[in-house]
């Protein structure tokens, strides 16, 4: 077998690890801890009431197009044995899950276009590591199994390049066809889609050059490819992009429920962009430094040796990969997400860099330097789904309520927000029914449909976030002492975190859980340093492949105090 053809059956082995890493455990914290912007659910909710979004209240509706919550509202509500704890929990979150395993599916879709990408310009051992590194990166395998839909934005991003470079070469109106489907979907998928302009008019302005002369019958094609593209863009904009007005101005605009001045851009995404590079993948960000390295110092030579379609080519990735690299680099609230697109060609440049090695190595030292080239990104998604497997903080803390709590007796106070994944009872649902902070919570919002048909419940009680929530500190302290005293609970569990540590309903809570009781338990994931920091879940994660080596579980620092008598 040759070097291409191995390379294309070692991709199915990649792509099946990819698949493995990314479909298992995508149950994570749910539906206690959602992802953040967890909005396609919501879309899904009020496409399938056939209702329209309360802008003050729903304002993340507006944030996504809604392409793929369009689709997944046909599938209508999921539904399970609602007495049973564990079907009811997975019930409610059905909607997230069926997102969530939409992502993983498509997530993949972005190893097999990084190949395909880099033999474009690269030799097949380089684009088969450049999808392995795809594959293992943290960053993607974090997203991919998220119901957002950045994953999948950036697969439909990729897939479009690469159409657009066939387009390129093989000027016919099915290559047009299939550039235009894959350019409406990332468009209409998210925003970032708009960054595809570029490459999609280079290549129709190359479209009719063959060895560096102008064919004006293909080049006709282009200009109505450029014309149809005007139509792709309002087509997909009006019928998934929700109807919320671009507000425009000196200081800056919103659109889609996101704000920004012009003052953010600054320049300062840069050093953002390199910082989360090394904090989630470390081994691909030093490998892609090295590859443009070598790139740079030899574009000149390669530029004047290499044919006409491989340099046309160069130009449409460089039309897409540069403009949105300027974009997010300006940008200084750039995150983690906004790096997705660029990944197959940070995988292409480190692909160039592992490939230069083993040329350079004696032959029996080959499998070395691509073992050593992968140890890092495969210790990161071992760790990764090793804390992922194991139960989170929640659900530690449903386990030493189900093991010290009378059920029947001993009532249980949550901190606000705070969800255990138990069933409450009745009485206890009855005094959150009406907090707003409650009705935002999956499990809850299930228990408030469901709960005559829930089965073994517990006094447990969320506290509702209005107890605490007056502005005058003497107000608020007196709310929750007042809550407390009325219901006197024999247990306090607090959630100790950085998203908690200034909404004062859960600070007034610790503290007079710590005045009338005793610290029964603490329930970390991670060392204590980074209780404070960004929690290790979802996003913009602080070091993450670091703090991913020695934690333990997922979920915020959770205490559990007893009420002494």
């Amino acid at each position: 077998m040759n070097a291409p053809k191995l390379a294309r059956a070692l991709l199915l082995l990649v792509v099946a690890l990819a698949a493995l890493l990314r479909f298992d455990g995508l149950d994570r914290l749910l539906p206690n801890w959602p992802e953040p912007d967890s909005y396609i659910e919501l879309q899904v909710r009020l496409l399938r009431e056939g209702r329209e979004p309360d802008v003050a209240k729903e304002k993340g509706y507006f944030a996504y197009p809604t392409m793929i919550a369009r689709g997944l509202a046909l599938l209508g509500e999921p539904r399970a044995d609602e007495t049973k704890l564990d079907c009811a929990l997975a019930a409610s979150s059905g909607d997230l899950l069926r997102a969530r395993r939409l992502s993983a599916a498509l997530s993949l879709l972005l190893v097999v276009a990084t190949f395909f990408i880099a033999r474009r310009f690269a030799s097949p051992l380089a684009a088969l590591m450049a999808s392995a590194l795809v594959a293992l990166s943290l960053n993607h395998l974090y997203f991919s199994q998220q119901g957002r839909p950045h994953a999948a934005h950036a697969s439909f991003a990729a897939l479009a390049l690469l159409a657009l470079l066939q387009m390129r070469r093989n000027a016919n109106w099915s290559s047009q066809l299939a550039a235009h489907v894959l350019v409406f979907l990332a468009i209409a998928t998210l925003h970032n889609g708009a960054a595809l302009i570029g490459p999609f008019v280079v290549a129709h302005a190359l479209l009719g050059m063959r060895d560096g002369r102008f064919d004006k019958r293909v080049l006709l094609r282009g200009v109505i490819g450029i014309a149809l593209f005007a139509g792709v863009t309002f087509v997909a904009y009006r019928v998934f992009y929700p109807a919320q007005p671009v507000i425009g101005g000196e200081t800056g605009f919103e659109l889609g429920g996101h704000n920004t001045v012009w003052q953010d851009y600054d320049g300062s995404g840069f050093a953002l962009c390199a910082k989360l590079m090394w904090d989630y993948d470390p081994g691909l960000a030093v490998l892609a430094a090295i590859g443009l390295a070598l790139a740079l110092l030899g574009l000149a030579q390669w530029w004047r040796a290499a044919p006409f379609e491989r340099r046309a080519d160069l130009c449409v990735v460089l039309a897409y990969a540069l403009p949105y690299a300027l974009f997010i680099g300006m940008f200084r609230e750039t995150s983690d997400r906004f790096l997705l697109p660029l990944l197959p060609f940070l995988a292409c440049l480190a692909g160039v860099a592992i490939d230069h090695a083993v040329g350079v190595v004696p032959r029996f030292a080959r499998p070395l330097i691509l073992g050593a080239a992968l140890v890092v990104p495969a210790f990161g998604a071992l760790r990764y789904v090793r804390v992922r497997s194991a139960r989170d903080t929640l659900e530690q803390a449903a386990d030493f309520v189900a093991a010290h709590v009378d059920r029947a007796k001993e009532r249980v106070v949550v901190s606000t927000g705070l969800v255990l994944p138990l069933f409450s009872a009745k009485e206890c649902l009855d005094r959150a029914r009406d907090d707003y902070v409650s009705k935002q919570r999956h499990w809850l919002r299930y228990q408030f449909a469901h709960e005559s048909q829930s089965g073994e419940s517990w006094l447990v009680q969320p506290l509702p976030g209005k107890v605490g929530g007056a502005r005058d500190p003497a107000l608020a302290k007196q709310g929750v002492e007042k809550f407390l005293t009325a219901l006197d609970p024999e247990w306090i569990v607090v959630e100790s975190s950085l998203r908690m540590r200034d909404v004062a309903s859960t600070t007034l809570l610790r503290e007079w859980a710590a005045t009338h009781g005793e610290l029964a338990a603490t329930l970390r994931g991670e060392q204590d340093v980074w209780r404070f920091s960004m929690p290790l879940d979802y996003q913009d994660v602080p070091y993450l492949f670091l703090r991913l080596s020695n934690a333990t579980a997922f979920g915020p620092t959770i205490e559990i105090y007893r009420r002494t008598r």
